[in-house]
């Protein structure tokens, strides 16, 4: 039984690995989990360069577009750029 679990973990595992996707903005990688929609991708960008450069940001975007991916995705990208 053991052998089973193993086995379907790691099947989720590579098959959420070939659904990744990075896109690059200023020397950041911007991960995510799926390809992401073009607003998403928007959204992160300039959410990184607000963080790079050290300045406020007030972004917008409509309910449903993936605000708070994009939002991780920059927070980490710059995270790990700044360490």
């Amino acid at each position: 039984m053991e052998a089973v679990l193993e086995a379907v973990e790691a099947e989720a595992t590579a098959s959420a690995s070939a659904r990744a996707t990075s896109v690059t903005h200023l020397g950041m990688d911007l991960e995510f989990p799926f390809p992401p929609y073009d607003c998403q991708v928007h959204l992160a960008s300039k959410a990184a360069e607000c963080f790079s450069q050290g300045q406020d940001g007030l972004l917008e975007s409509p309910t449903g577009t993936g605000k708070t991916l994009a939002l991780l995705s920059a927070a980490i990208a710059w995270i790990k750029k700044s360490r």
